[in-house]
């Protein structure tokens, strides 16, 4: 299972973006809310929209 982080700072185009903790464009950790381990990026979109209402992944770590 892949650990999952959440930047924190909303960007006006994507919202706030969905990470894998091996990210190797993963923003400064002062930004960043741990989400939790999932078996795929979907599972964690999903607890995380509950709260962010506009969430993307992040393309250069989470291929759809």
């Amino acid at each position: 299972m892949a650990k999952y982080y959440l930047d924190l700072e909303a960007k006006n185009d994507v919202g706030n973006q969905i990470h894998e903790s091996e990210c190797s464009h993963m923003p400064a950790k002062a930004t960043l809310q741990y989400i939790g381990s999932y078996s795929n990026p979907g599972a964690a979109r999903y607890d995380v929209k509950m709260f962010h209402p506009q969430v993307t992944y992040c393309p250069d770590c989470i291929k759809q």
